[in-house]
Formats: C-alpha cells, structure tokens, sequence
C-alpha cells in the first residue's frame, strides 16, 4: 500500500534545504532531513539515513552488512570521494573449510558460512564521518535510538522479505521472537533486540558492534 501524497503538496521530507530519498521515506528520509534542519551537513544525513535503514529495513541493508558511498564536493571543485567498506571474510574461512563442510565450491548464501566481518558502522558510516562529518556522532545516532525504543511502520518491502522466508521459519523459535511475521504493510512494529544494539552503539561508539560485548554475544 502506497503511502498517500496530495497532488501539488512537497512531502515532509523535501526542503528548501534540499531532499533524502531512501527506502523508508516516512522514517529514514524524515529523519535524515532533521538532520539538515538542525545544521548537520549532507554526510551527517547520509549517515542517520543510512542508520535508520539498518533499523527498518534490514532485509536490504542491515548492522551487519557492507557499505559504499560516493561523495561529491562541490567545494572541492567536484572532486568525488569512494568509500569501499565492503566486509573481510572471516580469518579462517578457506576454500579448504569449505571442501571439509561437504564440499563447496563457494560460499553458501545462508548459513554460519555466509557473514563477513560487518563493514558499514566502523569502517563505513564513522570512518565516513570522521573525514566529512561535522555534526556530534551520537546527535546522529540518536534518533534512531529514540525511533527503536517508539516502534516505526513496517514498509511494504520488510513484510514481503518476511513473507518469502515464511516456508523457511516454520520451526525457528529465534527468528519469529525477533521479527514480527505477521505484521502488515504500515503496521507499527519494534524489533527488541535492535532498541539495546542502537543504544550500546550511540553509547559506545560503532566498534563496539565488532570488537565489544556486542561482538562477543553472536
């Protein structure tokens, strides 16, 4: 179900100030251009944008996958940056290891054999904020602790992405705790366990998500 937009009227998510287009226009967009209002460059909005999709859409993009990003700077006489923060594979993954768990030939697409090391926090986002940002990095994390803890509408895309694993969760008591498999399209919903992972990550920084308690626990 579209969201629904009055013909000849800007969404609240295109501004003077310019326009965030994402995924999840009623929380990623609006929150991203909060971010512009309150002064922060077009990388702090990036940066929040891109948060708040890990957060609703993480069938797409989650915490714990990779990151690239163009960045074109118009005050640089339109020199354009690339950041490449694609995960490493795992230390010990081979193609040997892969041989010994039955015989593959390549990486499988799901499974404990499929996660690299996670790229778009650490080496992504804050390495991208680090050379370009300009607002407070926990300002920016912020609102998508605050929108966790509230609950956001469930996009089209997230329930058709559950829908399509429905076959596939029938005995998984993990999954169906986590993520709500009978939610329709705009429903509010709030996915626990990513409420405390924002929060130790505003709180501690992004490489807590790889290197600290975060780590440790999956």
């Amino acid at each position: 179900m579209p969201l629904p937009i009055v013909s000849g009227v800007k969404p609240p998510w295109i501004t003077e100030l310019g326009g965030v287009a994402s995924e999840h226009p009623p929380v990623a967009s609006r929150l991203g251009l909060d971010v512009l209002n309150l002064g922060g460059n077009a990388v702090d909005a990036a940066i929040t944008t891109s948060l708040a999709l890990a957060l609703t859409q993480p069938h797409l993009g989650g915490l714990g996958g990779d990151f690239f990003a163009m960045i074109y700077m118009a005050r640089e006489g339109g020199r354009v940056y690339f950041l490449n923060a694609s995960g490493w594979a795992p230390r010990r993954l081979s193609r040997e290891l892969l041989m010994q768990r039955g015989g593959l030939n390549a990486v499988p697409i799901r499974g404990p054999l499929s996660p690299v090391v996670p790229g778009l926090l650490a080496g992504g986002l804050h390495a991208m904020w680090r050379r370009f940002g300009t607002s407070e990095w926990k300002s920016l994390v912020r609102p998508i602790v605050e929108t966790a803890r509230k609950g956001f509408p469930a996009s089209p895309s997230f329930v058709k992405a559950i829908e399509s694993l429905r076959s596939d969760i029938v005995n998984d008591n993990d999954f169906k705790s986590v993520y709500p498999i009978n939610a329709r399209p705009w429903d509010l919903i709030r996915i626990e366990p990513l409420v405390k992972t924002f929060e130790l990550i505003m709180e501690h920084g992004p490489t807590y998500f790889t290197e600290g308690r975060l780590a440790r626990l999956s």
